[in-house]
């Protein structure tokens, strides 16, 4: 009996493994025959990891032409030529599109191909979404929406969203079937292992995990600890940035601001990790003032790591929390705002494990990636069948 082809078309390596490896592992065990599509990766270190992992666990992938933030249409339109003969070859059933870019160059042939089923998983609207507004940035965005017209039209679809937000957005503007869109809380953490941190713990540390790129809010973050070292009561305290320093992005910041912000006393950035669980062991506030997300994986390891979470009151962030249960809103882009809500979580150690242990709590309800990855295979036997 020939297998079902799911074909995963995700932005690049790295993000795929830490979202979606046990996803691809659980539709292998069930009976799908996996390929991944990939696209330039944004990060040389990230990346030969993630290949390495991929090959470990007998994954097969394709390296594709495209760059995930790239807007550059003759580059797109060779990516999409490549990608055009890679579906007609390999002829997938399933297509699980993830990552803006993916969505519209393997949904636009998805549709041209008929493929039996796509599922578009939105994680986040791209930088298009929280750039400038400036004209050529409107005229990318109206192109980008076009083409998400043409491919919802697919009569065979699950479109998962992260937020009410977003679920809001694509229900509404493309008018889909409630059966044709689902909110799923992101993609899942291991419960097993993070759950073996101690809510109670002394550290005086504060965690910042991202690529430090400006829509993650690091510049906020770093005028915050700025503030915090002003005052006497927080000499003990540290502050960990712990990710990619040299993202390939637009909004990545320049070296000599990143050098500068070294200089910062008890400030430490400590680039990429592979494995952060022993950063959330160390730490006793977790803090990540986004400008945007789909619903961020560091928000829902903190939450299962019972750590107390400061983020940012904007789509997706907001929705990783219970807001003064399991942490609390800051405003976007304001450092003031930022260095007042970390102030009161730094004064309060037992409100820092009560937040935690409403974390854990909420993880153990929402966030077990063995209930996310099962609910996505259902969708994809629901699509073939």
């Amino acid at each position: 009996m020939r297998k079902n082809k799911l074909i995963f078309f995700v932005n690049h390596a790295a993000f795929f493994v830490s979202h979606r490896l046990n996803l691809a592992l659980k539709a292998a065990k069930d009976g799908y025959k996996v390929e991944i599509l990939l696209g330039k990766a944004a990060s040389n270190i990230e990346e030969k990891i993630a290949l390495k992992t991929l090959k470990q666990n007998n994954l097969k992938y394709k390296k594709l032409p495209f760059k995930s933030s790239e807007v550059n249409l003759f580059r797109n339109f060779y990516a999409l030529f490549v990608t055009f003969f890679y579906i007609k070859k390999n002829k997938p059933d399933i297509i699980h599109l993830i990552s803006p870019k993916a969505i519209l160059l393997g949904g636009i042939l998805a549709r041209y191909f008929r493929v039996k089923g796509i599922v578009l998983s939105i994680s986040g609207m791209g930088y298009l979404f929280t750039e400038n507004e400036n004209l050529l940035n409107k005229i990318y965005k109206l192109i980008y929406m076009f083409c998400l017209s043409y491919i919802l039209k697919h009569k065979n679809k699950k479109v998962i969203v992260q937020n009410k937000d977003d679920y809001r957005f694509f229900f509404n503007k493309f008018k889909l079937k409630k059966n044709e869109i689902v909110r799923i809380r992101g993609s899942g953490v291991n419960l097993d292992k993070f759950n073996k941190i101690n809510i109670r713990n002394k550290y005086k540390q504060v965690l910042f995990v991202g690529r430090v790129i400006k829509e993650k809010g690091v510049k906020e973050f770093i005028e915050s600890v700025q503030m915090l070292n002003k005052l006497k009561k927080y000499k003990f305290w540290n502050y960990l940035i712990v990710g990619e320093l040299n993202y390939d992005k637009s909004s990545k910041f320049k070296k000599k601001d990143i050098e500068n912000w070294k200089k910062i006393k008890k400030l430490k950035f400590l680039g990429y990790k592979r494995d952060i669980y022993k950063y959330y062991k160390l730490s006793s506030i977790i803090c990540l003032p986004s400008y945007r997300e789909g619903m961020p994986k560091v928000l829902l390891e903190a939450a299962a790591s019972g750590r107390p979470v400061i983020t940012t009151n904007t789509i997706g962030c907001k929705e990783a929390i219970i807001n003064y249960k399991t942490g609390e809103l800051c405003r976007v882009k304001d450092s003031y705002s930022l260095f007042k809500s970390l102030s009161k979580f730094m004064d309060n150690k037992n409100l820092r494990q009560y937040y935690g242990r409403n974390g854990r709590i909420l993880a153990r309800k929402e966030f077990d990636i063995k209930k996310v990855s099962n609910h996505l295979v259902k969708i994809y036997k629901n699509l073939s069948s």
